[in-house]
């Protein structure tokens, strides 16, 4: 798959920084339309299906968007295929789910959750390709990865908070900061906690672009 390849437009929706610095990475130019799907979730016992769901309702809004825009007609002579770029991304701890921190006591609350315990991140990718009727094919996976803390103190949580302030990141931390040692095993792919799977986008985008 040619990734710079100028007869498809990747449209990311999504305003993760994150999920922007992987996918540039690994050389994928793309525009941002995020997307205006939400969905109240935290704190809420955890449903196998959430997650997927989650990222085709933001896939689907972001196709409503396009397919209604004024420019669309030109977007599509200009290029062969377009595909929308889609994901969510879930922390679970004692089967509830964990969302981004509100301030810095429930950064702190959250924290202290994850200390010396093990919970889970799962990440799902989902993919549309616009067909040439406007009519759309849609495809969708999910991975979860296991990530043990080690018993963290006030201070540690205190510390990593002002320096870091992880309140854009669901569990209120990012594995990739620098200095973060809260974590003592990870037991799955690491671009799952941090947001993006960049196997699993591989893989639907091949899976997609044949039909």
């Amino acid at each position: 798959m040619n990734k710079k390849n100028s007869k498809i437009k990747y449209i990311l929706a999504s305003k993760s920084k994150r999920r922007r610095e992987i996918l540039s990475n690994n050389g994928f130019d793309f525009d941002i339309i995020e997307s205006p799907y939400e969905l109240d979730i935290i704190g809420k016992s955890f449903d196998d299906n959430l997650v997927l769901d989650c990222a085709k309702e933001k896939a689907k809004s972001v196709y409503n968007i396009i397919i209604n825009d004024n420019n669309y007609d030109n977007i599509k002579k200009e290029y062969e295929n377009i595909i929308i770029i889609a994901s969510d991304t879930i922390v679970v701890a004692d089967n509830v789910i964990i969302g981004k921190p509100k301030n810095k006591q429930n950064a702190y609350e959250i924290l202290k959750q994850l200390s010396n315990k093990t919970h889970f991140v799962e990440t799902s990718i989902c993919l549309i390709k616009i067909c040439d009727n406007n009519d759309y094919k849609i495809m969708a996976n999910k991975n979860r990865t296991y990530v043990t803390f080690r018993k963290i103190t006030d201070d540690e949580i205190y510390n990593y908070i002002e320096k870091y302030e992880p309140y854009d990141k669901a569990g209120s931390y990012g594995i990739q900061d620098e200095g973060n040692d809260f974590v003592i095993s990870i037991d799955g792919d690491i671009d799952t906690v941090i947001g993006f799977s960049i196997k699993t986008f591989d893989s639907l985008l091949k899976s997609i672009m044949q039909f």
